[in-house]
């Protein structure tokens, strides 16, 4: 296996002067801020609908039907206004009404066209007392439809309490709940910034997981032998060679010691 070298790194109570300070975290916002724009969206929601309920039951109320000839004694809400329908492309009936006191009403024309199905609003009064004589004649091939007729200010009203104010609120809301979710993401906890030389990290810009760890190994070790086959073999000494100071060996052939005679 060929040898790695890992990075330098330094003595861990060594601090770089160009350590990278950890930039300081936001607080988020508190998660309550999340339950007051759910509120007020919710709320929003139900004052639409309590108002769009509240339009059409108000226009779809029927107080009494009959025919557009005789007399007939209706019941209705004292100091309020009611329209006189009849259908679609049918003439006006002539009719009077009056009240508890037998003093008269006057009917009026509506402020403008209003039809209900096949009804159509052709004219509208004053309820008086509330306890009304219808006397009528002329039209006994149709009926006679008494039903409240919306006016300029009840569209006003439903325009502002139903619409406007909805709109308003519950726009509130959905601006909380968006803004609180965008600092609430990007104000996450950051992971701390480990400085140059510390003894828990590495250098800013290292990527994760690096310098990577390798195992230990142990040495490698050689496979067993076998022992030989055949007789023993007795240990021989080493050779040595004698050194010039040794003594030279004795016996009849060796040469004198000492330097050769001089013949004279």
């Amino acid at each position: 296996m060929l040898p790695v070298s890992l990075p330098y790194q330094p003595h861990s109570e060594y601090r770089s002067p160009y350590d990278v300070p950890s930039p300081p975290t936001k607080k988020r916002p508190s998660a309550a801020w999340f339950v007051v724009g759910g509120v007020l969206m919710v709320a929003a929601a139900v004052v639409f609908g309590i108002a769009i309920a509240h339009f059409v039951r108000d226009i779809s109320h029927t107080d009494a039907v009959f025919r557009a000839s005789g007399s007939h004694a209706v019941t209705l809400p004292a100091g309020t206004e009611r329209g006189l329908y009849v259908p679609e492309g049918r003439p006006i009936p002539p009719c009077q009404v009056t009240d508890g006191s037998s003093a008269p009403l006057h009917f009026r024309q509506p402020d403008g066209r209003f039809t209900y199905g096949e009804w159509v609003a052709v004219r509208v009064f004053d309820t008086g007392d509330g306890n009304l004589v219808f006397t009528c004649g002329g039209g006994a091939g149709w009926r006679i439809r008494i039903a409240s007729v919306p006016s300029g200010d009840d569209f006003a009203w439903l325009g502002i309490v139903g619409i406007l104010i909805p709109l308003g609120v519950g726009g509130l809301g959905f601006v909380i709940v968006l803004v609180t979710s965008i600092l609430w993401f990007s104000r996450r906890p950051r992971q701390p910034v480990l400085a140059y030389g510390s003894a828990t990290g590495y250098p800013p810009g290292y990527p994760p997981g690096y310098p990577p760890s390798y195992p230990p190994q142990s040495p490698p070790q050689s496979p067993p032998q076998a022992p030989p086959s055949g007789p023993p073999v007795a240990p021989q000494t080493p050779f040595t060679v004698p050194d010039a100071t040794d003594e030279p060996p004795s016996g009849p052939g060796a040469p004198p010691l000492g330097p050769p005679p001089q013949q004279g």
